[in-house]
């Protein structure tokens, strides 16, 4: 094992990404939830995307503090800044997937550079 690793076998280099990348998911997944069945509150949530009704909640709380949604008494509902948020989400993640490309690009000639030592 040459780059240290956590109990679940993952690097330290990866693990903090991978799990940002779930929360985002969720986030995501929670919101789309909301979308389709608006007005939706946390119990509804936590047994539709089957995520534990704490998470449902911090990621509810984020997408209101992002301007995405609002709390209505029947539950959350989405607001007019929705669509342009997601185009802006939408390049961003596109940015970060081109990052990704590099990095692995990266790590592939640093693979061959290896080879040649070895």
């Amino acid at each position: 094992m040459c780059a240290k690793e956590d109990n679940k076998g993952e690097s330290l280099l990866t693990r903090r990404a991978a799990e940002e990348l779930a929360i985002l998911k969720r986030h995501i997944e929670i919101l789309q939830a909301v979308i389709g069945e608006q007005p939706i509150g946390i119990i509804k949530l936590s047994d539709k995307t089957k995520h534990l009704e704490h998470k449902v909640r911090y990621s509810l709380r984020v997408l209101e503090q992002e301007g995405l949604i609002e709390a209505s008494r029947e539950g959350a509902v989405t607001t007019k800044k929705l669509a342009d948020y997601l185009k802006e989400l939408r390049e961003k993640v596109d940015d970060m997937s081109k990052s990704l490309d590099r990095i692995r690009d990266a790590i592939g000639e640093t693979m061959k550079s290896v080879k040649k030592i070895i």
